[in-house]
């Protein structure tokens, strides 16, 4: 289903399994340059490196979303 998504950005955290892993794949999937975070480094990259095959524009960004400093981080460096 086209979303009308293609060439935009897209913020996606807890994103190294799980739902927050198919968000991204599916965001990707209809053209979305992707930022995904996780506070695990290992997983976050693996998340990556499997979009990343896959075909997708993917960053992967190391973000523990209790500090809020680092949230403020991430969504400065997204956009």
């Amino acid at each position: 289903m086209e979303m009308g998504l293609r060439g935009r950005c897209a913020l996606v955290t807890a994103a190294s399994r799980g739902l927050g892993f198919a968000s991204a794949r599916a965001l990707a999937a209809e053209g979305c340059r992707v930022v995904i975070s996780s506070s695990n480094a290992e997983r976050i990259e693996a998340a990556a490196d499997t979009l990343r095959k896959e075909g997708h524009e993917v960053v992967a960004r190391v973000t523990d979303l209790r500090q809020a400093d680092q949230c403020h981080d991430l969504v400065e460096w997204t956009t």
